[in-house]
């Protein structure tokens, strides 16, 4: 932090500096700062039409983050059904990291098996700009080969 601006390191490893103008005035977010407490909180969002039921997105979201690594199995993931628009359900999952976790790795692998979980289970994850049903769903399929 110095007289004019204060430097900061993104998980990243970037270098960031901020004129202290700016941080008196705009809203800063410390995403550790509180972590101590129960771990840092990391949410992902995903969009599934509505021929899916909840409970089976809700089974398969809590069991891609309890599959990755990173991820604190206290508390609980939650998953919230969090926009219901024209075409699909868009939900939140809020996870807890593990101490001393790589956010950006955590985050990478929880996706991972999430296209996994949800590949295998046949549900097609619907993107933002989903206008119409295609004749097949797409699905993605594994990623990896099978342990």
């Amino acid at each position: 932090m110095g007289a004019l601006a204060t430097k900061l390191r993104t998980m990243r490893r970037e270098e960031v500096t901020i004129p202290n103008g700016v941080m008196a005035s705009d809203k800063l977010v410390n995403y550790t700062r509180l972590a101590a407490e129960r771990g840092a909180l990391l949410s992902t969002a995903i969009a599934i039409g509505y021929g899916v039921t909840s409970l089976q997105v809700r089974e398969l979201l809590t069991a891609a983050a309890a599959a990755t690594q990173g991820v604190a199995p206290d508390p609980a993931p939650r998953v919230l059904a969090w926009q219901l628009e024209d075409f699909y359900v868009r939900y939140q999952l809020h996870v807890h990291l593990l101490h001393d976790t790589d956010r950006i790795a955590v985050r990478a692998a929880l996706n991972e098996r999430i296209l996994e979980a949800f590949g295998a289970a046949g549900v097609q994850i619907m993107t933002p700009h989903f206008e119409s049903q295609p004749e097949q769903p797409l699905i993605a399929r594994a990623t990896r080969a099978p342990a």
